[in-house]
């Protein structure tokens, strides 16, 4: 017979020591709540293992994520240690947590969303593993310890991640990233109606979520030597946007990254890209006509192919000059 229930099967919590834990899928749970206010230090563990009835057959379960404002408000922890395993801090994890001084991150961890440690005025002793790829908006607001400005920049601590403007009232028309900057949070510059230009640091890798979003002035992208990612909806609504070139390093392209730019005439896409989002082309039509460009060999060919006419497969990779500075350009087509 069938059950409405096992196609839509209740998750379930589960309280050990001092955490509340939700699961997610068979075999992962997250760190949903603190049950202990007066807690002065944690060790989130990589697994968790629950007795079933009477004791019986019990169950292991992988912690993968810490949830939302999951240690809100824990005004006395100080000091918070995170198990190889671990991939996600949600939004708000750990906001308010005022005597906090030392976290631990692992290397596996891969997403720190926004506010994650909002308001933790005492915290220090912090290192964002090398492997973290996305980092969110405002994930030290109030951490004044872990932040500095630079050129009215707002960057982190060792300069590696850059959350944007400083003073988020005075958007200039040219901003130049320092070059130790790794990684552009996300909607790190949102809304910079008078940005016009940006010259990237020269070991960027991630260009975050919705980025330079409705930057509407911003004219060209030149992607910088290393980058890698360019996140969901990073250069959404640019609409005077007319140039945009890609690095020969890059893999990912997340969806809507270039939604509603009317004015790009066209890109090309490097073999070097493997992992694409939705480019919307077809719902911002007619204003959006621009070609998409590719190699025969290109590796995410077939995946394009619904892009239909707007979908070029160049002949051969010669089809583009290089200028003094190395940037690609089309050729005209005869």
């Amino acid at each position: 017979m069938f059950h409405k229930e096992n196609l839509f099967p209740m998750r379930k919590n589960f309280t050990i020591d001092d955490l509340q834990y939700e699961q997610i899928t068979d075999n992962t749970v997250r760190v949903a709540s603190c049950k202990n206010k007066n807690l002065t230090s944690i060790a989130i563990p990589d697994q968790i293992t629950v007795k079933g009835f009477l004791g019986f057959n019990p169950k292991t379960y992988k912690v993968t994520d810490i949830s939302i404002s999951a240690f809100k408000d824990c005004t006395i922890l100080k000091k918070v240690v995170l198990a190889e395993g671990i991939t996600e801090i949600s939004y708000f994890a750990f906001e308010g947590c005022i005597a906090l001084t030392e976290v631990s991150l692992p290397s596996s961890l891969t997403y720190i969303r926004g506010n994650a440690f909002k308001d933790c005025k005492n915290l220090t002793n912090i290192k964002i593993p090398e492997t973290t790829r996305h980092i969110g908006k405002n994930v030290f607001e109030g951490d004044d310890a872990l932040l500095y400005s630079e050129n009215n920049l707002l960057l982190y601590q060792d300069g590696s991640i850059c959350f944007g403007l400083a003073d988020k009232k005075n958007c200039p028309s040219e901003i130049v990233i320092p070059d130790s900057v790794k990684i552009i949070a996300a909607e790190a510059f949102l809304n910079c109606n008078k940005l016009k230009k940006v010259t990237f640091s020269k070991i960027l890798t991630i260009i975050g979520d919705e980025a330079f979003r409705y930057c509407e002035n911003l004219t060209e992208l030149i992607c910088p030597p290393q980058l890698e990612e360019i996140g969901m909806a990073a250069f959404e609504q640019c609409y005077g946007l007319t140039k945009v070139v890609f690095s020969e390093t890059l893999i990912t392209i997340g969806e809507y990254a270039f939604f509603r730019c009317p004015k790009i005439s066209g890109i090309r896409l490097p073999d070097s890209v493997v992992d694409i989002g939705y480019f919307g082309l077809d719902e911002c039509s007619p204003y959006c006509s621009w070609e998409v460009h590719i190699s025969p060999n290109h590796p995410l060919r077939e995946e394009l192919e619904y892009l239909d006419d707007r979908l070029v497969v160049d002949d051969e990779k010669d089809d583009y000059d290089w200028d003094d500075e190395g940037l690609a350009k089309l050729k005209a087509k005869s």
